[in-house]
């Protein structure tokens, strides 16, 4: 077949080529305008979307103010929308200053001005320790569980407010161990003191079915899983009575609106308060000004610091006993009772003791606190152990153990020995220190621990133990690897050391535990150098690396306890009854009057047919009484009217 070249006209210098396309070509073009057209519309999709996401605001962690409560939050937060972007460590530690406040920001801002390659990792591990250790989050759980006020009767919103922090607990668990502890009775016991009566009730049907069941107490995660279903039912938003109640005061105050529109204006000035200056609005919050809760149940106000609050209250002109206006905390006649030490004030205005008071108290219980120095470092018997019970030595917590020659007692550290499940008596000791003699504490005494060291076998038996909330101590005095490298004659011991732990200090071993104490072997140096010691608990490192002068507070761990017995209500009842005991030999005097009075009931006692006695009232005179039957009637009718208006009352009553 010959094929026909097109011709080529040349017009100037413009190329003009005569094509014919074959027939199929019409099919072709079809499909390619199809396909145009599908592709136009995939990138107009597209670029509507990407318009759309621009329009969004770009994501920012949250600021941290130091609420242990918040820190995994924020630090997740963080993590994916800042470091998670692959910037420079110089530019996150901007990031960080900009999402930090607060005593947080306090804590790591000297890592600002440093400008090392590291100071991001510093900064990142300082609020890892302070803020996201597993302790300090327990205590923070426990302490906001502990301060949560009592909910009351008909407050469905308080239960499920309630409920939702239980579930929060519920969820770190995984994230902090330690908060295994609510699974213990008496934990939930404190827990169960908060919900309202109705609700402890059907909580301790449930507790008896199970333990007739499986013969255990219920985990903290069926208490969490009762109180969530129990909320659930009663903010029901159709049937429950939260509902109903909102349902008879809306039309209500809807009325009342409508019949105060002539005089709004009038009002307006005059509706916050009344003439005496007293609040006419007890559930206008007086720090947040909204509606729904007074000021001791707003959680921004609970939130403030005891300083912080004070300024609210005295700014506000409120009481200190009730947080309401119109009178003073020393003319208050309706005091709240704090839920913590029961004293005259709400639960939020508690004060904890401050750290320096704390300090001071502890001073006088165990010793003088702890060294701080200006510059240097030092050492102490310090040593990772596995403290256990010998009726279950396979459930072992890790803690620090502070080796002390000077102490005739063991102490254990509250927490941990709730952790052990293990069982208390309570007591109360007499103790001796430096800067007091014979002060008298609480306590509870604890028999048959076992404790073996971090890279140990052989078990450590003690005796008795008494707990305390504090045992003091300073991380910085534990020694490590670090700590014996500057010197030759401890070298050696860097491979005996353990690396630093993550736990507290629990345990603080007095020589009432000798076989603890005693020295295996030991590593001298010079003078005023440093020495190892070796006991069955591990290696520890005594004594100061530098000798440089500074500020510094003496340390001295000398106790002296004395177990006081504890008075048994026998004792009690008979030093009471001392002040109603006669002689036997004492002479019977009995005046005119008693022997009139005798007779009188003996010739007026009657008995009734149902065997009922009476006697008549002994008045020497009997006076004119009137009859006041239909006067007790009235005040029964009135009485009667009340509780059927106020059925709380009726169920005291």
């Amino acid at each position: 077949m010959s094929t026909t070249r097109p011709t080529v006209t040349h017009i100037g210098r413009s190329t003009y080529t005569p094509f014919n396309p074959p027939t199929y070509n019409a099919t072709v073009n079809s499909n390619s305008t199809t396909n145009d057209d599908s592709t136009t519309s995939i990138l107009a999709k597209v670029f509507a979307d990407s318009v759309n996401l621009n329009r969004l605001p770009i994501p920012e962690p949250s600021v941290f103010t130091g609420d242990p409560l918040r820190f995994v939050e924020w630090k997740t937060a963080f993590h994916a929308l800042i470091e998670h972007k692959g910037i420079p460590e110089q530019e996150i530690l901007f990031y960080l200053k900009r999402n930090v406040a607060g005593e947080a920001l306090q804590a790591i801002d000297g890592f600002f001005y440093n400008g090392s390659n590291s100071a991001y990792e510093n900064a990142r591990r300082v609020l890892q320790d302070r803020y996201g250790h597993p302790f300090v989050m327990q205590k923070a759980f426990r302490k906001r569980l502990e301060n949560w006020p009592k909910i009351t009767e008909g407050n469905s919103k308080a239960l499920r407010d309630f409920g939702d922090f239980l579930l929060a607990c519920r969820d770190a668990t995984p994230q902090v161990p330690s908060l295994k502890i609510l699974d213990d009775c008496s934990e939930n016991q404190k827990l169960l003191s908060k919900l309202p009566n109705w609700a402890a009730l059907r909580w301790n049907r449930q507790v008896q079915e199970t333990i007739d069941s499986t013969g255990e107490y219920p985990l903290f995660s069926k208490f969490v899983d009762f109180v969530v279903k129990e909320a659930r039912i009663a903010c029901n938003p159709v049937s429950s009575i939260y509902a109903l109640k909102d349902t008879d005061t809306k039309p209500a105050r809807e009325h009342k609106n409508s019949s105060r529109k002539a005089n709004v204006l009038a009002t307006t000035s005059t509706h916050q308060h009344n003439a005496t200056g007293t609040d006419v609005r007890p559930n206008l919050c007086d720090y947040c000004e909204k509606e729904g809760h007074p000021l001791f149940k707003c959680e921004k106000f609970i939130d403030l610091s005891i300083d912080d609050k004070r300024v609210v209250v005295r700014k506000k002109n409120l009481c200190f006993g009730c947080l309401r206006k119109g009178h003073r905390n020393k003319d208050c006649k309706k005091k709240h009772t704090c839920g913590i030490c029961k004293g005259k004030h709400p639960t939020c205005m508690h004060e904890d003791e401050s750290p320096t008071r704390k300090q001071q108290l502890e001073v006088k219980v165990a010793s003088s606190s702890r060294v701080s120095r200006g510059y240097g470092h030092s050492t102490s018997m310090i040593v990772p152990v596995w403290l256990s019970v010998q009726e279950n030595p396979s459930h072992e917590i890790l803690t620090y153990a502070l080796l002390d020659t000077q102490s005739d007692t063991t102490f254990v550290l509250d927490e941990t020995a709730a952790a052990l499940h293990v069982n208390r008596q309570p007591t109360r000791l007499s103790l001796s220190t430096m800067t007091s003699q014979h002060t008298i504490i609480n306590s509870f005494r604890i028999q048959n621990l076992i404790v073996r060291g971090f890279k140990c076998t052989e078990f450590v038996t003690i005796d008795n133990a008494y707990t305390r909330d504090f045992i003091p101590a300073d991380r910085s005095h534990i020694p490590e690897k670090k700590t014996v490298m500057s010197w030759p004659h401890l070298k050696e011991l860097s491979n005996e050391l353990p690396p630093l732990q993550s736990c507290e200090f629990g345990l603080l071993i007095g020589y009432n535990c000798p076989q603890a104490l005693v020295p295996k072997k030991t590593l001298t140096g010079n003078e005023n150098q440093p020495y190892g010691i070796q006991t069955l608990l591990g290696w520890s490192v005594v004594g100061y690396t530098d000798r440089t002068d500074s500020d510094v507070t003496v340390v001295c761990h000398r106790t002296s306890v004395k177990e006081l017995h504890s008075c048994t209500p026998r004792d009690v009842i008979k030093t009471l009854e001392k002040d109603f005991a006669h002689d036997k030999n004492e002479d019977i005097k009995i005046s005119q009057d008693d022997i009139a009075f005798l007779n009188f009931m003996k010739e007026n006692i009657q008995q009734h047919e149902d065997k009922h006695l009476v006697m008549p009232l002994p008045f020497k005179e009997r006076p004119s009484l009137p009859n006041n039957k239909s006067l007790a009637l009235i005040r029964l009718d009135h009485l009667k009217r009340k509780l059927k208006r106020d059925q709380t009352y009726q169920e005291h009553y």
